[in-house]
């Protein structure tokens, strides 16, 4: 794509963020503000745009909100949001979601420390088919994770 191009690209999805346009919001906060496509990265302005996505339900804002916050890209680090968008995709059945919610308990991340939780959601993630899951499950199932 031209430069051209790129500038009416994120004008135009610009526009549909502003209009209330979820997928767009997501598009303009990763793909533009965060990754620089079309405009120079800006990482305060991702947060905020992936921040409206996610609340109002957009699935991958909320994954990478979680890893923002887990980074602290445009934001300090802090953990227990990271977190806390972790647990809401993994309480919608997201399994992948539930592998990591799985892990952050097992390591206390975010959250103190609870075995019992960790073994939980990383086996309804296994039961959905989620591949890292059902390894970490073998891998650990003669040991004590």
């Amino acid at each position: 794509m031209t430069n051209k191009s790129l500038d009416q690209a994120f004008e135009l999805i610009k526009h549909e963020a502003e209009l209330g346009n979820i997928n767009a919001m997501y598009d303009l906060g990763w793909l533009m503000y965060h990754e620089g496509i079309g405009v120079s990265t800006d990482n305060d302005k991702a947060l905020e745009w992936l921040s409206k996505a996610a609340n109002l339900g957009h699935i991958e804002a909320k994954f990478k909100l979680s890893y923002m916050y887990n980074q602290g890209i445009g934001t300090p680090i802090d953990t227990h949001k990271s977190f806390q968008w972790i647990l809401e995709l993994a309480e919608e059945g997201h399994s992948y979601a539930q592998y990591k919610l799985g892990l952050f308990y097992l390591n206390g991340y975010g959250i103190n420390k609870d075995l019992e939780q960790a073994l939980n959601w990383i086996s309804q993630a296994a039961k959905q088919g989620n591949i890292e899951a059902y390894n970490f499950l073998s891998k650990h199932s003669n040991h004590n994770v």
